[in-house]
């Protein structure tokens, strides 16, 4: 399992998962780029494919009004995001901790996790193998010993393969499989505890 990461910054939170690579928090000055990792036409094809949300283009406007509302919502201690993951400085993807809360006396948040599939400046991939699973890791670990979290939940839809063996990758246990209904599709949900991550 690997180490606890090194918290370089509070505000920006930024977590150095290992060398050359990086977890922060977005920033206003993150826009553009992010705006353009998002609307790669790759990217949202395979968002598309499991989300709901990549339907249109991304327009800056809207890039600019989600970090602000993920900035407000770190500092209401009521999510973790939209922290990016940075290989050698450029955006790879997000790992994002959401829906913190108490249940029954138990302070839970939900994951969430994907990666862009453009190409960086030097047209090489944007992240190396395993990068997303030791961000993963790496903002759970943070979120069990500074914020105190209980558990952490990941749902996947059954049929989004790479999701599923990433939450078993980082030893997150099978809970349970939540029927579709009206208003969502089926999910598999896992469950990952601070002993899961070496804690």
């Amino acid at each position: 399992m690997p180490a606890s990461p090194l918290v370089l910054c509070e505000s920006p939170l930024t977590l150095k998962v290992d060398d050359g690579l990086i977890l922060r928090q977005l920033t206003l000055g993150d826009v553009a780029e992010y705006h353009q990792r998002l609307n790669d036409p790759t990217t949202k094809l395979r968002l598309q494919e499991f989300l709901s949300w990549p339907d249109s283009e991304f327009a800056l406007e809207i890039i600019r009004k989600y970090i602000k509302e993920a900035q407000e919502n770190f500092k209401a201690g009521v999510a973790m995001s939209i922290l990016g993951i940075f290989r050698d400085d450029q955006v790879g993807g997000s790992v994002n901790l959401f829906n913190i809360k108490k249940i029954e006396g138990r302070l839970e948040a939900e994951m969430g996790f994907f990666k862009f599939f453009g190409k960086n400046s030097r047209k090489g991939s944007l992240t190396h193998p395993g990068d997303v699973s030791r961000c993963a890791i790496a903002l759970a670990q943070y979120g069990f010993k500074e914020r105190a979290l209980d558990s952490i939940v990941i749902r996947c839809r059954p049929e989004n393969t790479r999701a599923n063996q990433l939450a078993v990758r980082i030893h997150a246990h099978h809970e349970a499989s939540e029927s579709a209904t009206e208003s969502e599709p089926a999910f598999t949900r896992y469950r990952l505890l601070p002993e899961d991550v070496g804690l």
